[in-house]
């Protein structure tokens, strides 16, 4: 069985990001080539879902339509981490009746324990919410990660402040783990507008579950691409959504964190995976695509 190609961490635009991971999808499904990449964007960026009108995106940012579904997700760089993973067609990879974004989430899930103490859960049929429109981080459907956290509001400075009773956070099973720290509602980016949508209402002393991971997918010819974000801080382009700082007190190298998930997956699937990097005709297709479609007003601008 041939290892999982791990491609070089890099940055890009979103219409080079939105490419390069369609690439991904035309070599599982036409060379039977296995991918895994951890990325960022050049710039903050929101990514539409396939299926949104493009008025839902936030005028301050640049945007791009993915070809996957879902809700729109604010890409900042210094507050997230993408991932992209390509499989080819075919039981080995895609088992009968398993979720690889399950399987993802559940990756995640696991290392943010072990390696930084910070307990998350997955949203389970019945868990659903919709906490807001637009942004993706405010629904929460199956197989998403939550952190559970207390919400108390300050009414000097009419701010809302997640405290994590000291660090704790609970898990599925209702486990409970010592994290660090307390922190508060970071203050607005100076190139930030005011907050383009409102936040969910809180009451004071609530317990709430905050989504951290998300994920949507795309199959071509039985090939899966799968791609995600995990959201380790807050953006000023989205204060209403705290990140995995925010909520615990812990903060996370995204680059650690990408070497963790990897390690973890090989360990839980058994599979190889192993350092590799583009093709010359999967840069030329990016290439491509990137100018043709993905930064196009008839590709992004179509709904």
């Amino acid at each position: 069985m041939p290892p999982i190609r791990l491609l070089p961490f890099a940055a890009a635009s979103g219409a080079g990001n939105m490419a390069r991971d369609e690439a991904l999808l035309l070599s599982a499904a036409d060379r039977g080539v296995a991918s895994l990449r951890f990325y960022t964007w050049t710039e903050p960026t929101v990514s539409l879902g396939y299926f949104q009108p493009a008025a839902e995106r936030l005028p301050e940012l640049a945007y791009v339509r993915r070809a996957t579904g879902g809700a729109a997700i604010v890409h900042d760089p210094p507050t997230e981490i993408t991932y992209s993973l390509a499989l080819p067609p075919g039981p080995h990879w895609q088992p009968p009746g398993e979720s690889w974004i399950c399987r993802m989430h559940y990756f995640v899930r696991d290392v943010l324990r072990a390696k930084w103490g910070v307990t998350a859960k997955a949203v389970v049929c019945g868990e659903e919410q919709k906490l807001g429109p637009v942004l993706c981080f405010l629904h929460h459907t199956p197989g998403d990660l939550v952190v559970e956290a207390r919400v108390r509001f300050s009414e000097q400075s009419k701010r809302f402040f997640y405290s994590p009773r000291r660090g704790e956070v609970a898990d599925s099973s209702g486990a409970r783990t010592a994290g660090e720290g307390h922190c508060g509602v970071s203050p607005p980016h100076p190139r930030s507008a005011a907050p383009s949508l409102p936040s969910p209402q809180r009451g004071e002393g609530e317990n709430t579950l905050h989504k951290i991971a998300g994920s949507a997918q795309r199959k071509w010819k039985g090939a899966l691409l799968q791609h995600g974000s995990i959201l380790l801080a807050r953006s000023p382009f989205a204060p209403q959504l705290p990140g995995v700082t925010d909520l615990t007190g812990v903060s996370i190298d995204r680059h650690h964190l990408a070497a963790a998930v990897v390690e973890h997956f090989t360990t839980q699937t058994g599979w190889a995976i192993e350092p590799g990097d583009w093709t010359a005709d999967e840069l030329a297709h990016a290439d491509r695509t990137t100018a043709d479609k993905y930064a196009a007003a008839d590709w992004n601008e179509k709904r």
